[in-house]
């Protein structure tokens, strides 16, 4: 009953005992090579788990000029929340400037930052996507004869924390050069169960991990939105990150040339995510391309400098990002893994069940993690039940989008 169909057809070529022989010892290699991602989520979760280190006593206060970008491709509908958000802020001593990139629009995004009272920069290029908008308003800034003393990217459908701002500066005015904040997903009262489970992986993603590497002495991962960096290391390392996962290849590009981002606990800014399968089907495929392009372009030339140079937060880096499979396929391969040692004898199911089970509790402990830290309500718990399936969707969106072109694709909202 156990027997799949490849492994029946195996067995037509290579005969019962060497097909079975041969799905054990597949499975008996899957498992033991899984136990390095998992056993790297494990420590993860301790440490993400363990109260944020406090920061060494400073009064260095942040005295310098803060610029906003906004970019903003067809938002009309959310932008003006978005602004309101920033104009509640906590504004460092000299000001805080605000610009909406308005990035070849179809809509009214434009006139609705300007009725919101901020700067406006509109851009029409055949060049589409974030990365480009970012690239084309930075070397704008840079220019200025008065350039700001530091850059923030905050999403145009996002809420600001009233306090981020001001904290992210002085953290930069004691000594860090770039600084992400937490990127939480919005709860919506009556939040679907789609939502739901968006909420814990971007809890375990965005919230969990960022905690647990800064305990463990690694580099705060760049999550697109609510990032800050000092003007002078955009000048060393220009943004040149055009595919759709930009955060990631341009984080990348910063820790090879030596700058570790820090992650901020204490506050952050808060998106809003899918509601719908529609939604999160355009979202999901638009985030598997930009992690292939990334992994193609960065993988294995920051493996190699990370050897040469013996540097461990950059290779750290790499293999969680971009070696180690991402959290649905991990939970996809235990499962192959414990079903190809099933066929073989009483005692490697015995083994393969222990083995599996062990890992998957490793991954249900890991999503756990992630609600505690962030204090999911009840409802959000319950529907990790429904995991299995989001796995298996998540796989399939994979598979689909592998090798498909990626661009600016703006996620269906309610």
């Amino acid at each position: 009953m156990l027997k799949g169909t490849a492994v029946c057809q195996a067995e037509r070529v290579l005969g019962p005992g060497a097909a079975r022989r041969l799905a054990t010892g597949l499975g008996r290699i899957g498992a033991a090579v899984l136990w390095l991602p998992t056993s790297y989520l494990l420590a993860v979760s301790v440490a993400g788990l363990l109260p944020p280190r406090k920061a060494s006593p400073t009064s260095a206060q942040w005295a310098g000029r803060l610029t906003v970008l906004v970019p903003a491709h067809d938002e009309e509908r959310g932008l003006a929340a978005t602004l309101h958000s920033l104009a509640r802020c906590t504004a460092p001593p000299d000001g805080l400037h605000v610009i909406v990139v308005a990035d070849n629009c179809s809509d009214t995004t434009a006139e609705v930052a300007r009725r919101c009272g901020v700067e406006v920069w509109e851009r029409t290029s055949p060049l589409r996507g974030k990365g480009y908008a970012l690239r084309w308003a930075m070397d704008r800034l840079l220019a200025e004869a008065e350039s700001p003393s530091a850059v923030a990217i905050v999403d145009a459908d996002t809420v600001v924390d009233a306090d981020f701002l001001l904290v992210a500066a002085n953290r930069l005015a004691q000594g860090a050069r770039a600084v992400q904040g937490v990127y939480r997903a919005a709860r919506p009262h009556e939040a679907a169960l789609l939502t739901r489970l968006t909420d814990a992986a971007a809890a375990c993603q965005s919230v969990l991990r960022p905690r647990g590497r800064a305990r463990l002495g690694g580099a705060a991962k760049l999550q697109g939105n609510g990032m800050v960096f000092a003007t002078d290391v955009l000048r060393a390392v220009p943004w040149d990150a055009y595919g759709v996962a930009e955060d990631v290849g341009y984080w990348i590009r910063l820790l090879r040339a030596g700058i570790h981002p820090v992650h901020e606990p204490r506050c952050g800014v808060e998106s809003a995510m899918p509601t719908d399968v529609t939604a999160a089907r355009v979202q999901r495929a638009r985030w598997e391309t930009g992690r292939v392009e990334v992994v193609r372009e960065h993988r294995w030339p920051a493996l190699r400098q990370a050897w040469v140079q013996h540097d461990p937060v950059l290779a750290e880096a790499v293999v969680s990002e971009l070696v180690f499979p991402p959290l649905a396929p991990m939970a996809g391969a235990v499962a192959a893994a414990a079903l190809l040692t099933a066929v073989g004898t009483a005692a490697d199911r015995r083994a393969g069940l222990r083995t599996g089970a062990a890992q998957g509790a490793v991954l249900v402990g890991h999503a756990l993690a992630g609600l505690r830290v962030t204090q999911a309500p009840p409802q959000t718990y319950l529907a990790l039940a429904a995991a299995p399936g989001v796995v298996a969707w998540k796989i399939w969106t994979k598979l689909a989008q592998r090798g498909r072109p990626g661009d600016w694709q703006r996620t269906p909202r309610p």
